[in-house]
């Protein structure tokens, strides 16, 4: 017997007066929609809510699919209307009188207006019936249509569209408890089936960015192509249509003891203020469109990354043109990239001088990053000149957009946040200086026996760093090398390091190792390995710096670099070139600026070693200048570095010239908004393995038994709209819940 669900009201105040007034009206409210007009999206998801109340679930089901359908239609109706008129009503402001100049601008703006009232108008109806409140508008945005219609769905025994629709509100709500457990009992009913956790709401070009992105892994470089220009033209149309609908309504931030007031700004005020608030929006759509679903921040250089994947595979495929094009694209956005330019070179080599000065970046890119950056001028210059507040986002082409009065307070701003943590003749404080205040190292209550402080920050000659050995046995490294051979996704030495020609690169998260051992593409046991010992080194680094926060994982990688050539004699270039994980490193001015593009939300950085049977590869610190070395590490199986991400340790890695180096990867962060997303799915598998490891354990009785706990145990649902609905699907003791 199918288990049943059952809610769990955690805001019946906030909606008592909705459910009353549902109780006063039973009925759906109708109201008469002019023939060819599209039936209102409030007033669907309102009659929805109405027969879900009421259990009439295949009304529910009815109003909620088509709200979700009209809400598409209106945004796309909008979206194209927008384009349309765009291109019907130019600007053409060549009149040299003042007075005419105003006079044409305001035209042109009374003639778009008319343009969008006439085509949204002519394909939806009335305009005043499509304006969504905020809070109808964040629900969808939120996916919370998708709660109710799960349950609906459920009750009228369509499992695997309940399946999908509560797939669908998990990806943006991860963290939501109770669709986190009927997720994993949707996952245990019969028949059940991987394929049925789809997101109806994916976007298309991140699904063929992850298809690229795979193939060009496994050197399939001409498939990964295809794939990927696919996905950069739906990334572009995302983009166009996420900028199209910030053409929206005036958002005003008025109190509610102001409302209804006649307001004191004059006409060109009221125009500024809406202007800046429709640029911040499209500012914000590079990241609303680089954030995948369940994510909770956006993929950092995620455009750019297209360009990077698109160079190099161009370059494999033979297409040495389209390889230098991507190349000086993605320049556009990070012009003073050494990897890049050096490639570039490569391929001026390859065709010649005068033919790769004759290949421009792509026309269309460039206008992107031409435009962004005349938007950042605009939106800087309202925040110094009007006291309009405006924050970058973005982390490419971002630097020379703010006047130089906005530079000054954001320096002395920044000085005034870190004068409490640093001395003030520099921004990170000298190398014998302690920037961490009181915060001190704790070598004697390392919470796992055997691992042993090998030398402390004194040792070290530098601040908030240590070397532990201890921290691996022979036969783990021997697991993480084997799993690192195996499943590196490259083959056995990798591709083309990021960071040097000389060397390959091979790299595998912990999530990516755990999808493979359960296709048994590696072993399982070094898969499980890898997840311990990772969070074992995350408690290490909490418990030997004292953190007085929880640190969160930010990114994992089991990494191998493999000499090119075998040997090789008198190289002069690094491994990996002197840095700071979480800001831009200024040799020449002593300075580490904690700002993008640099991962600003690092906190603690971590490389615990798997091998030493190589030539070259020693870890590094240096002093500000990036030349100073102040310590060395030589590497071997069990040995962790760690160390406080900030300029106080710039690192880097000596050239490996003879065999292959191995090591993890760890950055950690403070902020839980930017821990890994893959480490908590990577979770999810490993309790999910657990789970049906227990379940094969305990047989065919205890789930007869279950099914006779749960059989005939009526339960109701109670609830109201703000609740966003169904619970958890229960196979346990059943509790009863009342009605309000």
């Amino acid at each position: 017997m199918m288990p049943l669900l059952y809610p769990y009201c955690h805001y019946l105040q906030y909606y008592a007066t909705l459910v009353f007034i549902l109780l006063l009206f039973p009925l759906p409210i109708a109201i008469t929609v002019k023939p060819g007009s599209l039936e209102p999206v409030d007033l669907l998801y309102n009659n929805g809510i109405q027969a879900y109340f009421q259990n009439d679930w295949e009304s529910a089901i009815e109003y909620l699919e088509k709200a979700l359908h009209n809400y598409d239609k209106v945004r796309k109706v909008k979206q194209d209307c927008r384009s349309k008129c765009e291109g019907e009503t130019q600007f053409h402001l060549n009149v040299t009188d003042g007075f005419f100049q105003d006079l044409s601008f305001f035209d042109t703006i009374l003639k778009k207006a008319d343009c969008l009232k006439f085509c949204e108008t002519l394909l939806l109806g009335p305009i005043s019936l499509h304006r969504l409140s905020r809070e109808v508008e964040n629900d969808f945005q939120e996916r919370v249509p998708y709660n109710y219609l799960q349950l609906a769905l459920f009750k009228t025994e369509r499992l695997t569209k309940a399946i999908a629709a509560a797939h669908t509100f998990f990806v943006l709500n991860p963290d939501d408890e109770d669709m986190k457990r009927n997720i994993k009992n949707y996952r245990i009913m019969p028949g059940v089936k991987a394929s049925d956790f789809q997101d109806l709401e994916a976007a298309s070009h991140w699904v063929l960015y992850n298809a690229g992105v795979s193939l060009y892994e496994v050197e399939k470089y001409e498939e990964a192509i295809q794939q990927l220009e696919m996905s950069l033209l739906e990334f572009l149309s995302e983009y166009e249509k996420c900028r199209a609908l910030c053409d929206g309504p005036y958002e005003s931030e008025e109190s509610e003891e102001s409302k209804g007031e006649e307001s004191s700004q004059d006409l060109y005020e009221v125009i500024a203020d809406h202007y800046v608030q429709i640029l911040t929006c499209r500012q914000n759509c590079i990241q609303t469109v680089s954030t995948e679903s369940g994510k909770s921040s956006p993929t950092e250089g995620f455009l750019p990354s297209y360009f990077n994947y698109l160079q190099f595979s161009y370059y494999m495929a033979k297409k040495y043109d389209k390889a230098a094009e991507c190349a000086k694209t993605y320049l556009v956005f990070f012009p003073s990239d050494e990897t890049m330019q050096q490639n570039l070179q490569s391929y001026e080599a390859l065709l010649g001088q005068e033919m790769t000065a004759s290949i421009p970046p792509r026309e269309n890119l460039r206008s992107v990053v031409e435009q962004s950056l005349m938007e950042k001028k605009m939106l800087h210059f309202a925040a110094d000149s009007l006291g309009i507040p405006f924050t970058e986002q973005d982390l490419w082409s971002s630097r020379g957009t703010a006047p130089q009065s906005t530079k000054v307070k954001q320096r002395v701003e920044k000085s005034r946040l870190m004068s409490s943590v640093a001395p003030k003749e520099n921004a990170f404080g000298k190398k014998d200086d302690n920037p961490w205040g009181d915060k001190q190292e704790d070598g004697d209550n390392l919470p796992f026996p055997g691992v042993t402080v090998t030398f402390d920050s004194a040792a070290l000659k530098g601040s908030q760093r240590v070397v532990m050995d201890g921290v691996l046995s022979d036969s783990e490294c021997t697991q993480l090398l084997e799993l690192a051979t195996t499943g590196g996704g490259e083959g056995h030495q990798g591709r083309r390091s990021p960071h040097t020609p000389n060397e390959r690169f091979s790299a595998i998260t912990v999530l990516k190792a755990l999808k493979l051992a359960l296709q048994q593409a590696v072993a399982w046991d070094g898969a499980l390995v890898y997840h311990t010992v990772t969070e074992k080194v995350r408690l290490l680094v909490e418990s030997y710096f004292n953190t007085q926060n929880p640190l969160y994982f930010s990114f994992t990688q089991l990494i191998c670099r493999t000499a090119a050539e075998g040997k090789q004699e008198n190289r002069s270039d690094l491994s990996h070139a002197v840095h700071a994980d979480n800001c831009i490193l200024d040799p020449e001015e002593k300075k580490c600026w904690r700002e993008p593009p640099a991962y600003v939300f690092r906190d603690y950085s971590a490389f615990l070693y798997l091998n030493d049977n190589y030539e070259g590869g020693d870890f590094f610190f240096t002093d500000l200048d990036a030349k100073t070395v102040t310590a060395e590490v030589r590497p071997k199986c069990g040995r962790l570095v760690a160390f406080s991400s900030g300029g106080e340790n710039p690192h880097g890695v000596q050239a490996v010239t003879s065999g292959q180096r191995c090591a993890i990867a760890m950055w950690f962060t403070h902020s839980e908004q930017n821990q890994e997303q893959e480490r908590l799915e990577a979770d999810e598998l490993i309790e999910k393995s657990k789970t049906s490891q227990e379940s094969s354990e305990m047989g065919d009785v205890k789930e007869d038994a279950a099914s006779k706990k749960t059989a005939g145990q009526g339960r109701r649902w109670s609830g109201n709209a703000k609740n966003k609905i169904p619970k958890a699907v229960s196979v346990d003791t059943p509790k009863e819940k009342d009605e309000l």
